[in-house]
């Protein structure tokens, strides 16, 4: 049986004191967050089972060992415990724009041209064996005057089995 979270306001995880929730899917939820004055986005599991939790730390992985990828989201710190009863798996990456957000007003080729990007990105992930899996407005934000690649959580890449479950 998986174990639920519900996160709330002023909630302390990893040092991080949760805010606002800015968004949330089936297996997780991003808040606004702060740390000594540091703001951030968690990224917080709500239903935790184990492929669940395997699915989240390849994530994590997938975005660490790619870092060095113009367009891949930065990672700020993360928390992968061995025991999820007592303590929940996050990682924090900058706060960020939405793609629906910044589009809006945009000219049509200044999008194209930032897509442009997101697709040399994504050629590069894909020259290392790193497979996205899910790429849609949703999962591409804007920070620091750029587009960038969210929410690696179907990544797919070399020596890992395919944790997606039947139907996902």
């Amino acid at each position: 049986m998986a174990k639920r979270n519900n996160y709330k306001p002023h909630q302390n995880i990893g040092g991080w004191k949760l805010e606002r929730r800015l968004g949330k899917g089936g297996n997780g939820e991003v808040w606004a967050s702060s740390n000594d004055g540091e703001i951030g986005a968690i990224k917080l599991l709500k239903n935790i089972r184990e492929s669940i939790y395997i699915r989240f730390k390849a994530e994590i992985h997938a975005i660490e060992k790619n870092q060095d990828i113009d367009g891949v989201i930065p990672i700020k710190e993360y928390g992968l415990p061995e025991d999820t009863t007592k303590t929940v798996p996050w990682f924090v990456m900058p706060i960020a724009s939405r793609f629906s957000e910044w589009r809006e007003g945009k000219e049509v080729l200044a999008t194209v041209k930032e897509m442009l990007k997101i697709a040399i990105t994504l050629k590069e992930l894909h020259s290392r064996g790193f497979y996205h899996r899910d790429i849609k407005p949703a999962n591409i934000l804007f920070l620091n005057g750029r587009l960038y690649l969210a929410d690696f959580g179907l990544v797919k890449y070399p020596n890992r089995d395919d944790v997606t479950e039947k139907g996902s």
